[in-house]
């Protein structure tokens, strides 16, 4: 067993679990809105993603960061699986 995998294993689910976690309990209504200007940040792709799920409901954002959380913890817990 290689302690690299193991660790990046470890972070993964870690990682996984924080964004549920804060997707679950932490992020209010007003979270998922994004109020900035159009190039203010200079990462346009970005921006233009969350303007564009600005137009959603934020329940429909809120599952999409949860699935993105469980999606690590399962990957991580896979990757420690195949050792």
């Amino acid at each position: 067993m290689d302690i690299l995998k193991v660790v990046l294993c470890g972070l993964l689910i870690l990682w996984g679990a924080f964004i549920s976690y804060s997707a679950i309990f932490r992020m209010k209504k007003k979270d998922f809105s994004d109020d900035s200007r159009l190039g203010s940040s200079g990462y346009l792709e970005w921006e233009i993603l969350s303007k564009l799920s600005n137009k959603l409901p934020h329940n429909i954002i809120k599952g999409t960061i949860i699935m993105m959380g469980a999606t690590f913890m399962v990957l991580g817990s896979w990757m420690f699986q195949t050792l």
